[in-house]
């Protein structure tokens, strides 16, 4: 979501430590939350502000999303946990946006109508 010191088109990151996929807070969020839109998930790409600098849409909002980094407690790995990241159209709110961009534990096997998970291709 933050991205490099450089970006795809060349250009300097100018926030590469954002926390957010577009930068600094807005209101109203950019992205698919509790308060935008109708209750559940939109189709990807339904709100163009929640893009990172790599054009990957929906990083703050609509689902969040499983990844495959086991969670740490303590610093130590906890392997019956697993890491979720992004924002949900359900339990994100303007007010807790940030804390949902954090590290997020959940156990492995949990199921929730607001989780999904991202498909990615690595590119060679």
């Amino acid at each position: 979501m933050r991205g490099g010191a450089v970006l795809p088109d060349g250009s300097a990151n100018l926030m590469p430590r954002r926390n957010l996929p577009w930068g600094e807070e807005k209101n109203p969020v950019p992205a698919k939350i509790r308060e935008r839109g109708e209750r559940g998930p939109a189709p990807v790409g339904s709100f163009s502000g929640d893009r990172s600098p790599y054009g990957i849409q929906d990083m703050a909002g609509n689902v969040a999303e499983w990844t495959i980094s086991d969670a740490e407690t303590g610093g130590t790995p906890a392997p019956t946990f697993r890491t979720i990241r992004g924002g949900s159209w359900d339990y994100t709110t303007t007010r807790n946006i940030l804390s949902y961009m954090l590290d997020n534990m959940r156990t492995l096997g949990e199921r929730d109508f607001q989780l999904g998970m991202r498909c990615a291709l690595l590119a060679k």
